[in-house]
């Protein structure tokens, strides 16, 4: 029973939502914001209950492992206390937050960033190595470009940051709302197609 009105509600909210932006009624752009504010409630509350659930996972597992594993599992919950406790106590813009985010967490995060750099120029490489086509020759360049816009060559070569530019924030952005709006077509479709079959059926 509660799957006969998942679709339709789903369908409902998707069709406001879509047709909300483009549509200049006021009635239709409330009830777009309210669905809106309802969705990151909704989303913020899940990402609270996976964020405790991997907690819990990982203390579960801390009496399990052994050697490495276990070490692995101990810094995790040792971090993510400390991290909670820093900012459940001195809040998300306390000096003291603000400190512990500069000395640890932004260090770690750049490490990570570059490390996941090179490992996309090497996987880029061996793309480039194994199709020779021209999609696996603009992923190359396109790499390539950013990570060299990032050591501050624009400033010697103004070429290399327009063509950067048109990387970085149009095409990718142009790319990602083409994905979001193909998705949010598509899922529109899967629900009419379910209504339809639903009705059918009955």
């Amino acid at each position: 029973m509660r799957k006969k009105y998942l679709f339709p509600i789903t369908l409902f909210a998707m069709t406001v939502v879509f047709f909300g932006y483009f549509a200049s009624w006021e009635w239709l752009h409330l009830i777009r914001s309210m669905l809106l504010e309802w969705a990151i409630i909704l989303s913020a509350l899940a990402m609270l209950m996976g964020v405790f659930y991997l907690f819990l996972v990982q203390w579960k597992s801390l009496s399990k492992e052994k050697g490495w594993q276990k070490l692995n599992n101990g810094v995790f919950l040792f971090s993510f206390l400390f991290t909670f406790l820093v900012l459940l106590i001195f809040g998300p813009s306390g000096q003291l937050s603000f400190q512990f985010f500069q000395l640890f967490i932004m260090p770690f995060e750049k490490a990570f960033l570059a490390l996941l750099a090179l490992i996309m120029l090497v996987f880029a490489s061996n793309v480039l190595f194994i199709r020779k086509d021209g999609l696996a020759f603009v992923f190359w360049f396109s790499i390539l470009i950013v990570l060299v816009n990032g050591l501050k060559v624009s400033q010697t070569f103004p070429m290399v940051k327009g063509i950067s530019f048109w990387v970085q924030d149009v095409l990718t952005i142009g790319g990602m709302r083409g994905l979001l709006l193909g998705m949010v077509i598509g899922l529109l479709a899967l629900c009419g197609r379910w209504l339809l079959r639903a009705e059918r059926l009955q």
